[in-house]
């Protein structure tokens, strides 16, 4: 029996209990664990930052300061895939909500990292740091102007294939165009 199933039979009986539709009890049973699992996902990263705080290690925050927001964002992603799966939709509105979800988990991938880099940069060029530690604030900059660049640029590809656009072409062309400019 799928998770699915299970979900799907305990709704009936509790909506043949209290005599409502059994897809308004699915939908507020998984309403339900969503706000559980976000308030759960909270305490957890709640801690986690707590035992960052504490410890001689600044790269330890960074990480978790930057996936705190994007992964309570997942969990709400995670749910309406969830729901989609429940309740389909028509054949072509039903592709069409996947290659969205696919858009969107592409895209909070991407907030994270740029939140991470940011994080990097900002921990590099912390006043703070380490007194022996070199500090070449332009090289900062321009390295982390390149890891963004790099991030988004590797982003618009995963987009342009999860809306169906063979990108095979694309690194083709700019293969041969690097090698003929260099």
């Amino acid at each position: 029996m799928t998770e699915v199933d299970f979900f799907a039979t305990v709704s009936a009986t509790v909506g043949e209990y209290i005599a409502l539709d059994s897809v308004l009890v699915q939908l507020a049973g998984l309403l339900l664990l969503a706000v559980a699992a976000h308030i759960a996902l909270g305490i957890i990263v709640r801690r986690l930052h707590h035992l960052a705080l504490s410890s001689a290690q600044a790269w330890d925050d960074v990480l978790i300061s930057a996936m705190e927001t994007p992964v309570r964002v997942v969990l709400w992603f995670a749910v309406i895939n969830l729901a989609m799966q429940l309740y389909p939709a028509t054949d072509g509105l039903q592709a069409q909500l996947a290659q969205a979800y696919d858009t969107a988990l592409v895209m909070v991938l991407t907030w994270f990292l740029l939140r991470l880099i940011g994080g990097v940069e900002a921990e590099l060029l912390n006043e703070g740091r380490a007194q022996g530690a070199s500090r070449d604030r332009a090289a900062v900059h321009a390295s982390a102007k390149l890891a963004r660049t790099t991030v988004w640029i590797i982003a618009g590809l995963m987009v342009l294939q999860t809306v169906g656009v063979s990108i095979s072409g694309l690194l083709a062309f700019g293969g041969i165009g690097g090698i003929a400019v260099g």
